[in-house]
């Protein structure tokens, strides 16, 4: 072998050309970069093998990574799993390998070697990295000069080097950074000429001890590109204290606004369809920015759907800016015909024309009078007057007046919108116009909006700049048990005779109003009629001509009646619903000419919805969870079934979670097909059989794993009958130790309405949960009873029983404790927006035992402060004790950890009046707690500055209150711009 010292002074006399540099000296720099403070002889870690993506690993990396290693360490294997580490001395070293019954389930897919001879380890890591390469005899550079390359895409220095008697004769090249020098990646052969070895990317970096070392390091075969696995280094618990500056801005990097189109790509994909059904245009991002592409269904070849480079160029001269082919700000693109769209661009329209790529503006249709309605057949014009509902016939201009009664509370032809905001006390509400005319423009039916004795919620406006006293604002909301509320006062009107239909329909508050669907046949029109309290709904079919009424369906809950669903499928004769009446939510049909109801699917799952309905061959297209025995109860699956019920065919075979659209023929549906750990695949499939026709995409994670993140961990646990599972997630920081003990946080939101498991790979990180476990927390979601998409018995645990919804939270989080070592049970936080905010609130007071540290954002801490729907649907209705009983404010004497409350001062759906009451009972029981209010945000917290503001003030309350840390403040947010 060469001497290292020759070597150095053949590199003096051949000094690089211009622009070249040294190998030595590249060797040197690296060193330099990875190791400034030349912290490396005293660092100590823990190499961990991890299957990060086990859909694509080989199993065969194991012994491949172990057998390259076996002249410097010996392993032996012992068992199927299990592994034992040695010097080649044959002196042995303590192992932690699967098998072990010390470790965790969750370790059973890693392979983890430890040593209690720090230089065995420090030797190890610098033989497969590369790095500090003078701690070991470097080998024989083979070339003094550093070459240019080409590694992964990205432009580099190589060098190679031989190395002999250590290695076995391995032939190495390491790629360093053109910039920094940092060691990108290397290969390495056993003989060049049969490109035998492998070669490793090195992803991601961050500094322990000083040391800049990558996070992750993947592997790949030279020979045919063959994924083989991935590794990390760990470093050990007691030798380095993390620095928090430094894990905050990692946090930042993992927030969804920085990874979406940067880091991850095309996780969902949206298709548009042709209304002709002749193909589908939809998009696609790269590291390149955003492109559109088409896809024909004669011959299911794909292209992109127009040239982008002529389409930015002329726009670009026709909007007077440079606009790029990656990022054409295209908006409402529409398909016309097969070779004609239009899209909007600075809010003017313009046309395309393909294939010639002719573009022309063109004039907005003019927007249809918002106050009037024309009917169907041209013939007629309904408004307003003076609060009343005139009719003019367009033919002879002739105006008749329908109503008399009208007034400025009680208006024909309006309605109350939600978020319709009144300035001062006697403010008027915006102006609101309905009538919905029947097919054949006959009838059309209204309503009176009756605001006579509605009461308002309240709010006061700091944010305009240039007033210097708040400005009053108010809305209308009723609360659980109030009368005083907006009304509902249904007409309908015969057009001809210009008369009222002689319909009694009972008065209804906003909260349960009348909902009208005009029949096919003429003369009749169907009236859902939900019951306030939401223990009844019913469906009539009312023939206008005569007045007579069918009762289509009766639904009755002893509980609640929650998402009722109904299609209209008269060309069939048919009307399906949705029912829990067996215990289980699933589809039943109307008969409409023999006037019978029969169940169309049935079983132990959940139905969702009805995707596409086809009446030539009488099949409906729906989703369902749950249905096959051993399935995830939360991973949506699409099935067929005949009108008439019968055999239920499955047409996803992959146990992974559906997100189907059909094809406006129903003959194709998109698939977006993930878990939370099986990134999204987008497919074409035929209705028929549920074949793959097209791989549209598969979803790009590569820049995610880059940063050294891995998919939450998933668990189940028993839910507080002992009996039903649970189901939930775990998020981990990217450094995560299983040595280590890490507080554990609780993101809850336990609405009824809702569940939260991450059953997509979406909602796996659009979560934001990554960043905060960032910190050094993990952070878990959990469905615990109660929730919604399991059975009615499973749902019902929650009504009239909102203050236990935390129960199966607590559990899991003993149950986790219990299991894993590292989650640190003794210090735990919890957080929630609106419901979820309640939850956090709650669990301070309901749950002191459990929960240390609590942020509670735009909470509703007293159901009788709310919008009435929503708790009179899960409390039940009429207004009891309960409610007082669930509240936080009369339950603030219980408060005895760190609690957090923040609200938005114009929050006009959950009015920040409960946070303030409790605020004031918190003082009154003499409790320590902090406040944040947010003068100009509404329950969103919608601009970018309050968003960033708001996310510091909550990691920081954690990171002072969980980990006992001084959190930084002064940090910069410039990635967190959306994309």
């Amino acid at each position: 072998m060469k001497s290292f010292t020759i070597l150095l002074l053949i590199s003096t006399f051949l000094m690089p050309a211009f622009g070249q540099i040294s190998s030595e000296e590249l060797i040197n720099n690296s060193i330099s970069y990875h190791d400034p403070t030349g912290q490396w002889p005293t660092f100590k870690g823990t190499l961990r093998f991890d299957q990060i993506n086990p859909t694509r690993v080989d199993q065969s990396m194991r012994k491949i990574v172990f057998d390259r290693a076996l002249d410097y360490f010996r392993f032996e294997q012992k068992g199927k799993d299990l592994y034992q580490l040695r010097e080649l001395n044959n002196g042995v070293c303590r192992h932690a390998i699967n098998g072990n019954d010390a470790l965790s389930e969750e370790e059973i897919k890693q392979y983890r070697m430890t040593c209690d001879r720090t230089t065995m380890y420090r030797d190890y890591y610098s033989y497969l990295y590369g790095l500090p390469m003078k701690l070991k005899d470097p080998g024989t550079l083979i070339d003094p000069i550093a070459n240019e390359y080409v590694f992964q895409g990205k432009p580099c220095y190589s060098v190679r080097v031989l190395y002999e008697e250590e290695v076995g004769k391995d032939i190495w090249d390491f790629f360093f950074d053109k910039d920094t020098y940092a060691l990108i990646g290397y290969r390495f052969y056993h003989d060049v000429s049969k490109n035998d070895g492998e070669y490793i990317t090195l992803h991601g970096e961050e500094t322990i001890g000083g040391i800049r070392m990558p996070k992750n390091r993947f592997w790949y075969m030279n020979a045919d590109n063959r994924y083989l696995g991935a590794d990390l280094l760990l470093p050990e618990p007691a030798t380095i204290e993390r620095d928090i500056a430094e894990d905050y801005n990692a946090a930042i990097q993992l927030q969804w606004n920085k990874i979406i189109n940067d880091e991850v790509y095309n996780v969902s994909v949206t298709p548009q369809w042709f209304p002709d059904s002749s193909g589908v245009w939809y998009n696609l991002y790269n590291t390149h920015g955003k492109w559109y592409y088409r896809l024909n269904f004669t011959d299911l070849e794909s292209e992109e759907l127009f040239d982008h480079q002529v389409v930015a160029d002329k726009l670009s001269e026709m909007v007077k800016d440079t606009i790029e082919p990656y990022a054409l700000p295209l908006r409402n693109l529409t398909y016309v015909a097969s070779d004609t769209f239009t899209f909007e661009v600075n809010v003017r329209l313009y046309q395309l024309v393909l294939p010639s790529h002719d573009i022309v503006e063109i004039e907005k249709p003019e927007s249809p009078d918002p106050y009037s309605s024309i009917s169907p057949d041209g013939k007629w014009t309904a408004w307003v007057k003076d609060y009343n509902l005139y009719l003019k016939d367009n033919e002879t201009d002739q105006e008749t007046q329908l109503s008399k009664d009208g007034s400025e509370h009680f208006q024909y032809a309006s309605y109350y919108g939600w978020f319709d905001l009144m300035e001062g006390e006697g403010g008027e509400r915006p102006n609101r116009f309905y009538v919905d005319w029947s097919p054949d423009s006959k009838y059309l039916v209204t309503s009176i909006c009756d605001t006579r004795n509605a009461e308002k919620m309240y709010m006061l406006d700091w944010s305009v700049d240039t007033l210097y006293k708040p400005r009053l604002l108010s809305y209308f909301r009723g609360s659980p048990g109030d009368t005083t509320m907006v009304h509902y006062v249904p007409y309908i009107y015969n057009v001809k005779d210009q008369s009222q239909v002689n319909e009694d329909f009972p008065k209804a508050t906003h909260i349960n109003s009348i909902g009208f669907t005009w029949s096919e046949d003429e003369d009749f029109i169907y009236a859902r009629i939900p019951e306030r309290g939401y223990q009844k709904e019913e469906l009539f079919r009312i023939n206008l001509e005569d007045g007579s009424r069918n009762r289509i369906i009766e639904e009755t809950s002893s509980t609640n009646i929650d998402d009722l669903r109904i299609w209209y499928k008269e060309s069939a004769g048919k009307i399906f619903y949705t029912s829990q009446k067996s215990g289980w939510r699933q589809l039943y049909a109307y008969d409409l000419k023999k006037e019978e109801r029969h169940a169309v699917t049935d079983g132990k799952y959940f139905f969702h919805n009805i995707m596409h309905m086809d009446d030539e061959s009488r099949m409906i297209y729906f989703t369902a969870a749950g249905k096959e025995d051993g399935h995830h109860p939360y991973q949506r699956q699409l099935y067929v079934v005949g009108y008439d019920g019968g055999d239920v065919k499955r047409l996803t075979s992959e146990d992974v979670n559906h997100d189907v659209r059909f094809s406006p023929d129903g003959k194709y549906f998109w698939d977006n097909a993930s878990t939370v750990s099986y990134p999204t695949r987008t497919w074409l499939r035929t209705s028929s059989d549920g074949l793959v026709l097209k791989t549209i995409s598969q979803a790009s994670v590569d820049g995610l794993y880059d940063k050294g993140w891995r998919p939450p961990m998933t668990f189940s646990g028993a839910s507080r009958d002992g009996v039903t599972t649970m189901y939930g997630a775990l998020w981990k920081p990217t450094y995560f130790d299983p040595s280590k003990k890490y507080p554990i946080i609780d993101h809850t939101y336990t609405g009824p309405h809702t569940q939260m498991y991450p059953s997509q790979f979406r909602t796996s990180i659009a979560r934001n949960n990554q960043a905060l476990a960032e910190l050094g927390f993990i952070v878990m979601m959990v469905d615990g009873m109660g929730t919604y998409g399991r059975s009615k018995a499973f749902h019902n645990v929650s009504y009239r029983n909102m203050g236990m919804n935390l129960l199966d939270h607590t559990l899991a989080i003993q149950q986790l404790g219990e299991q894993y070592e590292w989650i640190d049970t003794s210090r735990v936080g919890i957080f929630g927006h609106s419901a979820g905010g309640y939850d956090a609130g709650h669990a301070m007071l309901q749950f002191p035992e459990t929960y240390d540290v609590a942020v509670s954002s735009s909470a509703d801490h007293d159901f009788r402060m709310e919008k009435a729907w929503w708790p009179e649907m899960y409390m039940g209705w009429p207004v009891d004790s309960l409610y007082d009983q669930v509240s936080n404010i009369t339950m603030a004497g219980n408060l005895k950890g760190k609690l957090l409350l923040v609200h938005g001062a114009l929050d006009d759906n959950v009015n920040a009046s409960a946070t303030f009451k409790l605020a004031e009972a918190l003082v009154d029981a003499d409790k320590e707690f902090d406040l944040l209010i947010l003068p100009s945000q509404r329950h969103g917290y919608s601009d970018q500055q309050h968003r960033r503001y708001f996310t510091k003030k909550r990691w920081n309350y954690f990171i002072e209150h969980l980990l006992g840390k001084e959190p930084p403040w002064d940090v910069k947010w410039d990635n967190m711009n959306s994309k």
